[in-house]
C-alpha cells in the first residue's frame, strides 16, 4: 500500500470519527442527553442540534481544505482526484436545496 493510501484510509477513518462525534447526539429523537451532547458543557440537545447546519458546513469545508492542501503538497495524484471530485461535491447540494426551497420534503418544520 504506498504512502497516499494509507494517508486517505487514515484520513477517513479519523474524520469519520469527528464526525460521528460532532453530529452523534443529534440522530436520535429522543430527548436524553448523550455523551455527546455532556461534552458541550451542559447544553441541552436541542440546542445543539439547531447548530447541525454549521457543524456539517464546517466538517465539509475542513475535508475539502485538507484533501486540497495534502494532495498539493505531498500527493499529486490525490489533487487530480480532488478536481475531478469537486463538481461532484458542488453539484449535490442543488437537489437539497431544489428539495428545501420547493418541495418542502426536507424542512425540519414540516408536519408529517
Amino acid at each position: 500500500m504506498t504512502n497516499e493510501n494509507e494517508f486517505v484510509i487514515r484520513f477517513h477513518a479519523i474524520f469519520g470519527l469527528i464526525a460521528a462525534i460532532a453530529l452523534g447526539g443529534c440522530l436520535h429523537q429522543t430527548h436524553s442527553h448523550s455523551a455527546t451532547m455532556m461534552l458541550l458543557n451542559g447544553k441541552s440537545r436541542e440546542d445543539a442540534c439547531d447548530n447541525v447546519g454549521n457543524t456539517v458546513s464546517l466538517l465539509v469545508a475542513s475535508w475539502h481544505l485538507v484533501i486540497f492542501l495534502r494532495g498539493f503538497l505531498q500527493y499529486p495524484r490525490l489533487l487530480s482526484y480532488y478536481r475531478f471530485l469537486l463538481p461532484f461535491s458542488v453539484l449535490f447540494l442543488l437537489p437539497d436545496w431544489f428539495l428545501v426551497k420547493f418541495a418542502g420534503t426536507l424542512d425540519s418544520d414540516s408536519k408529517l
